[in-house]
């Protein structure tokens, strides 16, 4: 008894001084940005704490309307949160600067670090030399040969979903999609052929259950440090699941072994290294796709006028043949891959993401602090009526190429831009191509009756955890094209 006594207090010690130490580091940081810090605007906060106030009591599903509006439409907007400095980015113009700075090129230490209790070296969150060694390894795997030898898998794969998909029930689709894409990231990326269901799921419940974790401790500082997080119920219960997820992908880490061997690097990575980056892979391919295409058939079931036009598109490329989709089809699906696109400005599956500034520098033409976090607001960039006139119409006409051709460059960063750009756009743009080219084929996408009846209604609805999801999910009937229209 004694001794749990005394283990209770010191670890009651040791949070306390984690709180003195966090207030001490806020009353510091504000004091220095206000001896003549920026000047870009920032929401009224509470002092010492910041920002962090505002966030107390919201719930997860409603964290990103709280964000957007704090930003309230501006192109820069600063926060405060017990010492750290966050700037958003909701310009195409500004984003573009910190793009072209080479110092500002690593990835935001504060969120990324979030990920470490699972996977710390992972390409998408290193930074520095680790980085650019990783990247110069995985690179190769995405070369657009490479690519074009996966179009087999991916017909493989859209062809057990169109066998796995109960038609005419309503469905959730990200579900669907996440276990589809997990399929196809292993036969792809990984090299081997996994029919095991059950495993799959597994998989991609712990994907869900590890981004919930990032998201409450983002807005939660006493769990921001990773032992005070495994202290909680919350913590514990992901640990206990990363032990079948870290057995589920060292299943698949010979071959990835090797391949890096055979493509006789100087070094080869140490086997941690390379089950964070089988794990990384793992969730940013599956997650980004099959939040892409969960909102592309929720769009489709609300604009039946769109899902005509890609019937009408398919039925001219494929007639009534059921032959899977070559490479030279998808150079002639030009509606259906700017139907994606405008899908992917809508609703990007990344809404956010971050950047670090190490030290003061100018930005803007602003003094911007050390340690600083500056956030890319996505959305906010892909919604500038700036670049997009009426930017809540569905128009995928806009990249049509005399449409896009005096575009910002940066207008449109589904897969992020500059160096740190995603190196698994293509990828993705080309199994979503023949996803969907084979699925709307033989179905049709209905809607159902859950409250949203329109683009506005699906947007009103968006949420992050990590990556976009739609609140109340993503409900849909897939219906054969007989019986459905």
């Amino acid at each position: 008894m004694a001794v749990m006594e005394a283990a209770t207090a010191v670890l009651l010690a040791a949070l306390a001084a984690c709180i003195v130490a966090l207030v001490l580091r806020a009353v510091r940081d504000s004091m220095r940005d206000s001896r003549g810090g920026s000047t870009i605007p920032v929401t009224p906060g509470m002092p010492v704490i910041g920002h962090a106030w505002d966030f107390i009591g919201v719930d997860i599903d409603m964290l990103l309307p709280k964000i957007l509006e704090m930003i309230d439409g501006r192109p820069l907007s600063r926060f405060f949160c017990l010492g750290k400095t966050f700037i958003v980015v909701s310009d195409a113009t500004y984003m573009s600067e910190v793009v072209r700075r080479k110092d500002l090129v690593d990835k935001a230490v504060f969120g990324y670090n979030l990920m470490h209790v699972v996977a710390k070296q992972g390409l998408v969150q290193l930074g520095g030399a680790e980085w650019k060694q990783h990247r110069t390894w995985l690179v190769p795997g995405f070369k657009k040969k490479v690519l074009d030898s996966f179009i087999g898998d991916f017909n493989a794969v859209a062809r057990h979903f169109l066998s796995t998909v109960p038609v005419g029930e309503v469905v959730e689709a990200r579900a669907m999609f996440m276990r589809t894409m997990s399929r196809a990231f292993i036969t792809t990326a990984l090299g081997d052929a996994w029919d095991r269901e059950e495993e799959v799921k597994t998989a991609t419940d712990f994907i869900d259950q590890w981004f919930d974790s990032i998201m409450k401790r983002a807005f939660r500082p006493l769990l921001w440090l990773d032992w005070t997080f495994l202290l909680t119920a919350d913590g514990r219960s992901l640990l206990r699941a990363k032990v079948n997820f870290d057995a589920f992908t060292k299943r698949f880490m010979d071959r990835k072994r090797q391949a890096l061997r055979d493509a006789k690097h100087e070094d080869t990575p140490s086997e941690q290294v390379i089950q964070d980056e089988v794990k990384t892979f793992f969730f940013a391919a599956v997650e980004t796709t099959a939040s892409a295409l969960s909102w592309a058939v929720k769009v489709l079931s609300l604009l039946p006028d769109e899902q005509r036009r890609v019937h009408a598109e398919l039925d001219e490329v494929f007639g009534d043949s059921d032959r899977d989709v070559g490479l030279d089809d998808i150079t002639k699906l030009h509606y259906l891959v700017r139907f994606i696109k405008e899908v992917m400005r809508m609703f990007p599956p990344a809404l956010m993401i971050g950047r670090q500034c190490y030290h003061q520098t100018e930005l803007w033409g602003y003094q911007i602090p050390a340690n600083t976090v500056i956030g890319i607001n996505i959305l906010g960039i892909h919604r500038d009526a700036k670049h997009w006139p009426e930017p809540d119409r569905f128009d995928p006409d806009r990249f049509l190429p005399e449409n896009s051709r005096d575009r910002h460059p940066h207008a449109y960063i589904p897969f992020s831009a500059g160096g740190r750009n995603c190196i698994g756009g293509a990828y993705a743009m080309q199994i979503m191509t023949v996803l969907l080219a084979s699925v709307l084929r033989a179905l049709s996408v209905q809607p159902v009756d859950d409250g949203i009846e329109d683009l506005q209604g699906l947007t009103d609805r968006m949420t992050m955890v990590v990556m976009s999801r739609l609140r109340g999910g993503f409900n849909v009937r897939f219906c054969s094209r007989v019986a459905g229209g």
